[in-house]
C-alpha cells in the first residue's frame, strides 16, 4: 500500500475494504483481472448445466458410464434403481 493518506474504500454494505482503489494494473500482472468476463446470459446457461451435475444420482451415473458403456437395465440393478428412474435421469 502507499504512503498517501486517503479515506477507507468501503463496500456497498458499508464494510471496509482492506486495500485501495482505483488499483495499479499492468498487463504481463499475473494478479490482474481476467480481460473477459462472462456475460450473464453464458454464466445463467453454465450455472444450469452445472446444476443438473448436482443429482447424486446423475453423478453416479455418469461416474459408472464414464467407465464403461452400460444399458439402462444394468444401470438400474447395479444402482438399486428402477429403470424408470434411471431412464428419467439419462434424459435430463
Amino acid at each position: 500500500m502507499s504512503d498517501r493518506s486517503t479515506e477507507p474504500v468501503t463496500s456497498e454494505d458499508g464494510e471496509e475494504l482492506c486495500c485501495e482503489a482505483p488499483h495499479p494494473t499492468h498487463p504481463d500482472d499475473a494478479n490482474s483481472p481476467p480481460t473477459e468476463m462472462l456475460s450473464v446470459e453464458k454464466a445463467q446457461r453454465l450455472s444450469e448445466f452445472l446444476g443438473f451435475l448436482a443429482d447424486p444420482n446423475r453423478l453416479r451415473i455418469l461416474s459408472i458410464l464414464a467407465a464403461k458403456e452400460m444399458c439402462v437395465g444394468d444401470l438400474a440393478a447395479m444402482l438399486e434403481m428402477n429403470e424408470s428412474a434411471v431412464s428419467h435421469q439419462l434424459r435430463m
